[in-house]
């Protein structure tokens, strides 16, 4: 009788526990309208190139800005919103800085979202090229304002007007005050004219105009205007108080001597409206006595 081996069957249950792992979304997917941007640029002109994109998901205080790589190259306009919504497209300017070194520039675009990078960023390449043109990259336009005066007492409530002769706007046009770009809703770009809604503050007012021309040739004008929403009354007398007629009264800037107003006096009174809160100098001149000057 032969013996048989027995071999012991093992028998082992697998309890199978379904494991979730977490993904997680970042909050604001960003989709840029260009996955890429390569520019050619000569040096010294001011180039803007319109980006569009849309987020999946609300973004709250978002910052658009570019890497340190391409910081003082280029720069983003507007750089703020105050909030993101999916389902609309928005649009920001990158602009190549005039005053830009040679050579080839990368970086890139990003959006963060208070304290967070968005990682889907835009990729940029900027070649600054030299300018060999023979008839360089400054256009021959003039620009002149209007609505204001260099000169005088503005108000606060005035529209500036940027009247070009000799060239035409192109709409690569940028306004700043104060060092802070103007937004778009507040500028109207004609052929030859450029108009700025009221904005001026009381005091002294620091605009640039940044544009190109319909050949790409750069506009830059710098402007400081005074204003301002006080007023100076007074009368005039002579040595026994009695009211001079037709005196003409001169008001000048003490900040700067350039910038003046004059009346001539109704009655011995006078006027001056759209004063900033500084100090002004004032001169009187009439046939009947010797003119005097007094600080108010």
């Amino acid at each position: 009788m032969s013996s048989m081996n027995y071999v012991p069957q093992i028998i082992v249950y697998l309890t199978l526990t379904m494991c979730y792992i977490p993904v997680l979304a970042h909050s604001g997917k960003i989709t840029w309208s260009d996955q890429r941007i390569s520019l050619d640029v000569q040096q010294g002109n001011t180039v803007i190139k319109q980006l569009d994109f849309s987020v999946k998901n609300k973004v709250e205080q978002a910052y658009i800005d570019v890497t340190p790589s391409i910081n003082g190259v280029a720069s983003i306009i507007p750089q703020q919103f105050e909030v993101l919504l999916p389902g609309i497209t928005y649009t920001v300017q990158l602009v190549i800085e005039p005053a830009t070194q040679i050579g080839m520039h990368a970086g890139t675009v990003h959006v963060r979202n208070k304290n967070s990078t968005i990682p889907d960023t835009l990729k940029v390449k900027i070649n600054i090229t030299e300018d060999n043109s023979d008839d360089g990259y400054v256009s021959l336009g003039k620009v002149s304002l209007t609505g204001v005066d260099l000169s005088r007492f503005n108000s606060t409530s005035d529209t500036i007007g940027f009247s070009l002769t000799d060239a035409i706007y192109s709409n690569q046009v940028q306004i700043y005050h104060q060092g802070w770009p103007v937004s778009d809703t507040d500028v109207t770009i004609d052929s030859n004219m450029v108009i700025m809604e009221p904005r001026l503050v009381s005091g002294k007012n620091e605009i640039i105009l940044v544009a190109n021309d319909t050949e790409g040739k750069l506009i830059y004008e710098e402007f400081i205007l005074w204003a301002g929403n006080r007023t100076l009354q007074g009368y005039v007398i002579d040595e026994n108080y009695n009211l001079v007629q037709d005196a003409t009264v001169v008001i000048k800037l003490g900040d700067d001597q350039t910038v003046t107003n004059d009346i001539i006096s109704s009655d011995g009174y006078f006027s001056f409206d759209n004063l900033p809160s500084r100090t002004v100098t004032s001169r009187i001149y009439s046939y009947q006595f010797k003119d005097g000057i007094s600080s108010r």
